[in-house]
């Protein structure tokens, strides 16, 4: 009887020790790997550019958990491309001496139109690219000469400086031949061209479209027939052709240009 009481104890606790050791077998829980470390692009945007890219480049960088997008403004109209991951910019491609160097990367993401703006009180309705030309080169100097209202007095001109890829590409369709007037105003950037028209009922110059918001009691002018100088691509430019998650960054940016 005891030799019996001995076997079942031993059988006892060699179940509970099997037990246990399944119990225990069965709570271990297997080492989580780490996230990776995201990939951080630096993204140099044109001033010409503006506010618009950013929400298209926050909406790219959402969908790649993988990526730390880093956006800064460009140090000038024409950067080094080698500052920045990825440069976006808007204009002539012929204008951009970079873009000529060897194993520099360029693609279209999509293409901006210069539009005229006036006042919103202004009567205009649309412009030729000669009345153009006249109020720029000073042949033309009040509005009654091109709406036949004289409430508006004497137009006030405003351009770019001289560099400005907006200039360039305005001179190049509007002024090839001609000079300037010696009374232009100038505005540092599109946000002053917007805010100097805004004020002013008797102004006229000119913004790419994206800059154009209701109700900044600004309006375009549509000119007639449209000059196919003033629509411009906009480029992703890049010191070598990109692989990785700047190629997805730049497929992004591409698909989601409106």
């Amino acid at each position: 009887m005891l030799a019996m009481r001995k076997i079942f104890l031993f059988i006892l606790i060699f179940s509970a020790t099997v037990g246990c050791a399944a119990n225990a077998t069965s709570t271990v829980t297997p080492p989580i790997a780490p996230s990776p470390t995201p990939e951080p692009i630096v993204v140099a945007v044109s001033p010409v550019l503006g506010n618009f890219w950013g929400e298209i480049l926050r909406a790219c960088a959402w969908g790649q958990p993988q990526t730390l997008l880093l956006t800064e403004e460009a140090a000038s109209l024409y950067p080094d491309v080698s500052n920045a991951d990825l440069t976006l910019w808007w204009g002539n491609p012929n204008d951009y001496p970079l873009l000529s160097e060897p194993g520099v990367f360029a693609t279209s993401l999509g293409e901006e139109s210069l539009v005229i703006i006036v006042h919103q009180d202004n009567p205009l309705t649309s412009l030729t690219a000669q009345n153009l030309q006249d109020i720029y080169s000073a042949q033309v100097q009040t509005w009654r000469q091109v709406t036949a209202q004289n409430a508006l007095g004497e137009i006030q001109v405003w351009i770019y400086p001289n560099a400005h890829p907006l200039r360039h590409a305005f001179d190049q369709v509007i002024l090839p031949q001609e000079n300037l007037t010696s009374y232009a105003h100038l505005a540092p950037s599109p946000e002053a061209m917007l805010e100097a028209v805004r004020e002013n009922p008797s102004a006229i110059g000119y913004v790419p479209r994206q800059f154009l918001i209701a109700g900044t009691n600004v309006k375009e002018i549509p000119l007639q027939p449209r000059s196919e100088g003033f629509r411009q691509p906009i480029l992703g430019i890049a010191a070598e052709e990109p692989g990785g998650n700047l190629a997805e960054l730049l497929l992004c940016l591409q698909i989601n240009f409106p």
